[in-house]
């Protein structure tokens, strides 16, 4: 393929300019591959697992003092439920349960039936600024149900088995574990 023949070489370049544009023109498409279709799940699928998980707490609902395998099922269903509503990356992971002036916040105002989410430290902070997002009534009163049962020392919305905080890399395998087992 790499000759001095200037014919093979000028037929070699032209095969994979072709070849890159059939793909580039195939992604402006955005249609997904068959494997992006097997690996991603759409809002349905999330909808779906949260009902799911959400039959597997109903016993939980009702106890009063739980173990740590009990509040990691309560945390599952609520980090499905969600995303189920809201697409924030791995946002959930940073959201802090009382008020503060930096960090991400998870809080109901006084008053209000719904939480609301504040975003002070994200991707696109320089350019955006900071962001506040009301959370969808559903997922508001699940979360006025189950969060109190979680009891968090560290005042995060998500902890780990141990008890400390959850990291945006434990989040995202959690998630990725949490479909494989349901």
């Amino acid at each position: 393929i790499y000759s001095d023949d200037k014919d093979r070489s000028t037929l070699w370049r032209s095969k994979t300019v072709e070849s890159s544009n059939k793909y580039k023109d195939h992604r402006a498409k955005q249609r997904k591959s068959p494997n992006e279709k097997k690996n991603r799940a759409t809002t349905k699928d999330l909808q779906k697992a949260a009902t799911i998980l959400k039959q597997k707490i109903k016993p939980l609902q009702k106890k009063s003092e739980l173990s740590n395998k009990e509040k990691d099922e309560l945390q599952r269903y609520l980090i499905i439920k969600f995303y189920s509503t809201l697409a924030l990356r791995l946002s959930p992971a940073t959201l802090y349960l009382k008020s503060n002036a930096t960090k991400n916040t998870l809080l109901r105002p006084r008053g209000k039936r719904k939480f609301v989410i504040t975003l002070k430290d994200h991707k696109t902070v320089k350019s955006r600024g900071e962001i506040t997002l009301d959370v969808p009534t559903t997922l508001s009163r699940e979360l006025s149900k189950l969060l109190p049962k979680l009891k968090q020392d560290h005042g995060y919305f998500l902890s780990k088995n141990s008890g400390g905080k959850l990291s945006k890399q434990a989040l995202s395998k959690l998630l990725f574990r949490s479909f494989n087992n349901i």
